[in-house]
């Protein structure tokens, strides 16, 4: 059985092989195949119809040995819609959804219009220059944890070539914090314990 017929069987059973929609019902297909080598590829395409219409072409091409990967047109995935479908993933999975929207706009706000692969890791590290004289480095440090994941998935489908974030430094932070003794419990314990300071 060949892959047209296997994708025919899965269409009349309500599912076609080779394609997805990510996130769910957000009308952004995906196609989806393997080469001759049993590498995986995914393409960012659009409608269904033209996923499927994608995918055929490419097992067309596995089959006929012309698929050349680096010849595929890779659209430019802008940094703000690679946000929005890290969160989409994300809903509802992490506790953390709400900081991580937060750490989106700020990014957002740093590189409005660019690509993925338009940012540079000079272009990061600016940003934290500026950005570490309004916030704690804690503060600092989860945003580009959250950027560094991003790219990191970015990467993953085939939609960043390299992760900026990562030749960035993370800066130390103090773990220790200011703690008041409660006057009605713990200070008369405290001064139990010491006995009488001359």
């Amino acid at each position: 059985m060949n892959d047209d017929e296997q994708s025919d069987r899965s269409a009349k059973r309500g599912r076609q092989r080779g394609i997805f929609e990510r996130p769910k019902g957000s009308g952004a297909w995906w196609a989806r195949y393997h080469d001759e080598h049993g590498r995986e590829h995914r393409e960012k395409v659009g409608t269904k119809s033209l996923a499927l219409q994608v995918y055929r072409k490419r097992k067309t091409e596995i089959a006929e040995r012309r698929f050349l990967p680096e010849r595929i047109r890779r659209r430019d995935i802008l940094l703000a819609d690679m946000i929005d479908e890290y969160l989409a993933r994300v809903e509802g999975r992490l506790h953390c959804c709400r900081e991580y929207e937060r750490y989106g706009r700020y990014w957002r706000t740093a590189f409005p219009g660019r690509s993925l692969r338009q940012i540079l890791p000079g272009d990061i590290e600016r940003y934290v220059a500026q950005r570490i004289k309004e916030v704690a480095p804690a503060t600092v440090n989860r945003e580009l944890q959250f950027l560094k994941h991003l790219f990191y998935v970015a990467m993953k489908d085939g939609l960043a070539d390299a992760n900026p974030v990562r030749e960035v430094k993370l800066f130390k932070e103090n773990s220790q914090r200011v703690r008041f003794l409660t006057e009605d419990e713990e200070e008369p314990r405290l001064q139990d314990a010491i006995g009488d300071v001359e």
